[in-house]
């Protein structure tokens, strides 16, 4: 137990950040919900909107495994579930869609002895999901937290124990082809159980692969051989010493937006993947004063969402529930508003954009944020 209860705080730990004087922005001119769907007692972790029947929303549903729902103009209600007994009892953590099939990052990472898995799932009648094939990673047992599909290769993010691709050309035949672990002493020599990086979110550039390392900052991985990956570069903000906390990361261009966790959104030029660099640090929540902790955190950037149309980037962010940030200016993006009440007990774990409405996966939760409602909430973006 205490192996495992010191993975659960060092995974939490990290969303470390300060209570500051700024005014709440409830975005409710802007943002306005439209359909919601209790899911408890499940904890929906991420959500996926069919890309060609929009008016299916799948949800990795962590401990309820895979649920379909669908949309109306005034409700949203279950189709289907696909329960974590079908996917060897692992539980179902992150998913993502290419063509007919989503792809399900399996194992809970909130605890250690969990292995990771990767599931393929034929979603071509999108009320009626099947299971095409399930694979373990043997050598893995802390779960995993993102999965990303390119090519007919998945990426997954497994923790401590690295990056793992797989070729999935044959939907009824997964393939592990390697496992990659970056350098765990970047930033910190010799890392204890707190200080150890994870591998948690991922995107992909030609043959460059980021990956957000938790603690260990960004790592730039060259993908062109899928058997033999190799790191070439690392990024770390540098400007504060306390630790750091990398989500999520989406590209745009030439430019990566990371989830910096109690520390907002960083924009990175990555033109150049030797040498990131970073252009501007949207940071709502002042992470590098010395009065932040980690109970008292009024966000935590988790996932993250690019409106392309608007040229804004939302954050699930917990408490603050989805934060919006102003990226029309690369090298000076600025906080615009909060959703939500940070004091009202419900909190956001994930979210996606589809079709000029944002899904929201709110979760119970005692810390670092306090929920009481654990569903999906539709809110339709209004300008």
């Amino acid at each position: 137990m205490k192996k495992c209860t010191l993975l659960i705080y060092s995974t939490l730990l990290f969303w470390a950040c300060t209570k500051t004087n700024e005014p709440i922005t409830n975005n409710s001119n802007t943002l306005e919900i439209s359909n919601e769907l209790s899911l408890n007692p499940y904890l929906p972790q991420a959500i996926s909107v069919h890309k060609t029947q929009p008016n299916y929303i799948y949800v990795a549903a962590k401990n309820g495994g895979l649920i379909v729902l669908k949309e109306t103009s005034s409700t949203l209600t279950q189709q289907a579930q696909l329960p974590i007994n079908l996917f060897n009892n692992k539980e179902v953590m992150h998913l993502f869609q290419e063509g007919n099939y989503l792809y399900l990052a399996l194992g809970n990472f909130f605890e250690s002895g969990h292995k990771a898995g990767l599931a393929i799932v034929d979603i071509s009648t999108p009320d009626n999901p099947t299971i095409t094939d399930i694979i373990e990673a043997d050598n893995t047992a802390n779960g995993s937290a993102y999965i990303h599909v390119k090519d007919n290769y998945a990426y997954l993010c497994a923790m401590n124990n690295g990056l793992l691709i797989f070729d999935i050309q044959n939907k009824q035949q997964i393939q592990l082809l390697s496992q990659f672990v970056p350098d765990k002493n970047f930033p910190t020599p010799n890392p204890n159980s707190i200080q150890e990086p994870n591998a948690r979110g991922f995107d992909i550039k030609d043959n460059y692969a980021y990956l957000c390392y938790d603690a260990g900052g960004i790592r730039v991985i060259d993908v062109s051989d899928k058997k033999n990956p190799q790191e070439i570069s690392q990024y770390i903000n540098g400007t504060f010493n306390k630790q750091k906390a990398y989500n999520n990361i989406l590209i745009n261009g030439n430019y990566a937006y990371v989830a910096s966790d109690y520390c907002g959104l960083e924009t990175l030029d990555i033109s150049n993947p030797l040498q990131i660099k970073r252009v501007s640090w949207c940071n709502p929540w002042l992470c590098e004063t010395p009065n932040n902790n980690w109970f008292n955190s009024p966000g935590h950037a988790n996932q993250i969402a690019f409106d392309k149309q608007r040229e804004l980037v939302y954050l699930s962010s917990g408490a603050s529930q989805i934060t919006t940030i102003d990226v029309s200016k690369p090298n000076n993006c600025v906080f615009k508003s909060s959703f939500g009440s940070r004091d009202n007990k419900l909190g956001v774990w994930g979210l996606t954009l589809a079709n000029n409405k944002i899904y929201a996966a709110y979760i119970n939760s005692i810390i670092p944020f306090q929920g009481n409602w654990s569903g999906v909430k539709c809110l339709t973006i209004k300008n």
